[in-house]
């Protein structure tokens, strides 16, 4: 087998679904025609309709479009809740009190390490009659 042959075989695994050995057959059987090789493949339905490294090469791209979208999104919610803030307030003569303006990041990092005095703060501010709110109007403004 000479290099010529190697590279027609490895030309023909390339484009359609063939082994070592049924490709050599092929090309033999058909005086080394490649052309001729393809036709036959052709008829039998077994050519690739794209090759393996272009379809590949077309998910990684979708996949890379995909990620960078789901990037932006994370990005944009984080940007929204950076700039939103949890407001405790109360009910008095002159009007409304504030008790309690966190950013979010601090009320949630809060809530998560310790759930059970955020759950008891939420008990005690409804049971005295405080209300609780989330100020996101910073972020209505860049809508």
């Amino acid at each position: 087998m000479d290099d010529t042959m190697l590279l027609n075989i490895e030309y023909l695994r390339g484009k359609a679904d063939v082994t070592y050995e049924e490709a050599a057959a092929l090309l033999e059987a058909n005086d080394g025609s490649v052309i001729k090789v393809l036709m036959v493949l052709e008829q039998q339905d077994r050519l690739y309709t794209q090759r393996p490294e272009e379809d590949t090469k077309e998910k990684t791209e979708d996949w890379q479009d995909e990620t960078r979208e789901a990037g932006e999104k994370a990005k944009s919610f984080v940007k929204r809740i950076a700039a939103s803030r949890l407001i405790v307030e109360k009910d008095s003569a002159d009007g409304k009190k504030t008790i309690v303006n966190l950013g979010m990041p601090i009320a949630v990092g809060a809530a998560v390490l310790a759930p059970y005095l955020a759950m008891v703060s939420v008990i005690a501010g409804a049971c005295t009659g405080c209300s609780i709110r989330v100020d996101d109007s910073i972020n209505k403004s860049d809508d």
